[in-house]
């Protein structure tokens, strides 16, 4: 569903990604690990049409995304949950999953939003509340019912389990896991550690300094030495 080839994000003098391809197929879920300043997010951006690269090429479902807005890229079936989750804080829960669901253009209303939440129980007696006074957890489930709100086809999580406690991140792979069974949905899980993807990711990249450096099964991360000699090649 997702095909890149020969992916390269500049800053300025600064190369952030370097000559980066992957793929991930329909119904997959497929995981990006490495350490901070790796370039995960800038992949990440790239795709969601967020940043514009200076080279390679980005499919998705077989058609190019090179001249389409992240917009289009929505309306295409493709959203970011992007890191810190970027909800709107002074809004109501209700409202931030209004807000996500602008691509089907016709009425959203109550009836909507409690299907939407039927896999995220916690937010129904917070709808009124304002999204920025949620727990890290609550507002890390917020964000992904927003991205749902749309009806995409495919989901980038960049960083979903940063400052969540091991229960939530728990949770959050029993939600990713839901979502892959119930929906068919396929999904690129970016994350600084192992903890989340082992859970959920079929098989797992490692980026280091630009680079996809390695590829691991989730069996295969369990052994966290091979892990960081890849982060630090």
């Amino acid at each position: 569903m997702l095909e890149i080839r020969g992916l390269q994000v500049r800053y300025g003098a600064v190369t952030a990604v370097q000559a980066v391809s992957l793929d991930v197929a329909a119904k997959d879920i497929i995981g990006l690990i490495g350490p901070n300043g790796a370039g995960k997010s800038s992949t990440a951006l790239a795709v969601a049409g967020l940043i514009r690269p200076s080279a390679g090429s980005i499919d998705f479902d077989g058609r190019s995304l090179g001249s389409l807005s992240a917009a289009s890229r929505v309306q295409a079936g493709l959203v970011l949950v992007p890191q810190g989750r970027q909800l709107f804080p002074s809004l109501s829960v209700a409202d931030n999953l209004r807000a996500g669901a602008w691509r089907l253009r016709q009425r959203f209303d109550r009836s909507d939003v409690d299907e939407l939440l039927r896999d995220f129980p916690a937010l129904h007696d917070r709808l009124e509340q304002p999204a920025g006074t949620l727990s890290g957890g609550e507002q890390q489930m917020l964000a992904l019912a927003r991205a749902l709100a749309s009806h995409p086809r495919f989901m980038i999580l960049d960083e979903p389990s940063m400052g969540l406690s091991p229960i939530m991140v728990d949770r959050l792979a029993e939600v990713i896991g839901r979502l892959a069974r119930e929906r068919g949905m396929t999904m690129l899980v970016i994350d600084q550690g192992i903890g989340l993807v082992r859970r959920v990711a079929s098989r797992v990249l490692v980026m280091a300094q630009g680079r996809i450096v390695g590829e691991q099964t989730a069996r295969e991360l369990a052994d966290q030495s091979a892990v960081e000699a890849m982060y630090f090649r």
